[in-house]
């Protein structure tokens, strides 16, 4: 798609995604739809982290407000995805 990772913010729609699904069925391979989705949000939350860590002021990323309240609340550089972005029963991650 000549052009788009100039013209718009929201490139991660066509190649963030697309990578990612690519990698989780040749790697991966689980078909239950949960493990899935929890891969996704745990890769989406390490991008919000790398992201707000670079330049807090950018938005442009999902989860954005998220990760900038677990940079501001964890002393270490040590972030537990699993806890954070993983969806269990209720928990409303």
């Amino acid at each position: 798609m000549p052009g788009i990772t100039n013209l718009t913010n929201r490139i991660r729609y066509s190649g963030f995604y697309c990578w990612l699904l690519d990698y989780y069925a040749r790697h991966i391979r689980h078909t239950d739809p949960n493990e899935q989705y929890n891969f996704i949000r745990k890769a989406e939350l390490m991008l919000a982290i790398l992201m707000k860590s670079k330049d807090p002021e950018y938005s442009q990323v999902t989860g954005s407000r998220f990760a900038i309240e677990m940079i501001q609340n964890v002393a270490t550089t040590y972030y537990d995805i699993e806890k954070n972005a993983v969806k269990q029963g209720d928990n409303p991650t």
